[in-house]
């Protein structure tokens, strides 16, 4: 019930404080991670991989919101994702 409530109220806050942009990449990371990360984690190493999109939405999501939606095919959306990404398995193997 806890993690329904945070789930909904933290996409209910990214709604009312962000755009739509923004908003779909928080729900659907939630989604990500509470479905196929978690059901992953104690089965396959797989997990690590759908963990490492997990930690690079987040510094999408922010350069999204600040430039309005806009920016979620730009050069340095590209590079925090990507850096992020890259960064989880050095520090998983």
């Amino acid at each position: 019930a806890l993690a329904t409530a945070t789930g909904l109220s933290g996409g209910m806050t990214l709604y009312l404080g962000t755009d739509p942009i923004t908003t779909a990449m928080g729900v659907g990371n939630i989604a990500l991670y509470a479905g196929a990360y978690t059901f992953l984690k104690p089965r396959s190493e797989w997990n690590t991989w759908v963990g490492a999109i997990v930690g690079a939405v987040p510094p999408v999501m922010g350069y999204t919101a600040a430039t309005g939606g806009s920016g979620v095919f730009d050069v340095e959306a590209a590079l925090l994702g990507t850096t992020l990404f890259l960064w989880q398995f050095p520090h998983f193997f």
